[in-house]
């Protein structure tokens, strides 16, 4: 079960090791536009784990969706509730240690749009790549 954890969410797991790196070496206040790629790419590649395991619970038979709408909805729901959980994360790293991160606002809404644009473009991609009707 560990295992598939890993497989699942290796991609967001290496952004978030990636995103410590650009953060603790300072990369962050050198170039403060980082946080936009980086926002995008977390959504993206949280929808493309999210996208992993529904497939593997519907080759195993657990689940099934038949309407594309509402797996873009729940796929883009699901980024949106982690998007969340992270800029609650990061207020409370702020709050805990006075650390820099958290931005106004707008930063935070912004990130949230990004987090959300990133998920819609996996399942865009993912059905047009795979070619994949649910």
């Amino acid at each position: 079960m560990l295992r598939n954890f890993f497989y699942f969410f290796r991609y967001p797991i290496l952004l978030v090791i990636f995103n410590f790196i650009l953060t603790f070496s300072g990369f962050y206040n050198l170039f403060g536009w980082i946080d936009i790629p980086m926002h995008f790419l977390g959504g993206f590649l949280v929808a493309h784990s999210f996208i992993l395991i529904y497939d593997f619970l519907n080759n195993k038979k657990m689940i099934k969706i038949n309407n594309k709408f509402i797996f873009v909805f729940l796929i883009v729901s699901i980024v949106g509730f982690i998007a969340i959980l992270w800029e609650c994360w990061e207020f409370l790293m702020v709050y805990l240690f006075n650390l820099p991160w958290q931005g106004n606002l707008a930063d935070t809404m912004g990130d949230f749009v990004l987090g959300l644009i990133g998920a819609f473009f996996m399942v865009v991609f993912h059905f047009d790549f795979f070619k994949k009707s649910i």
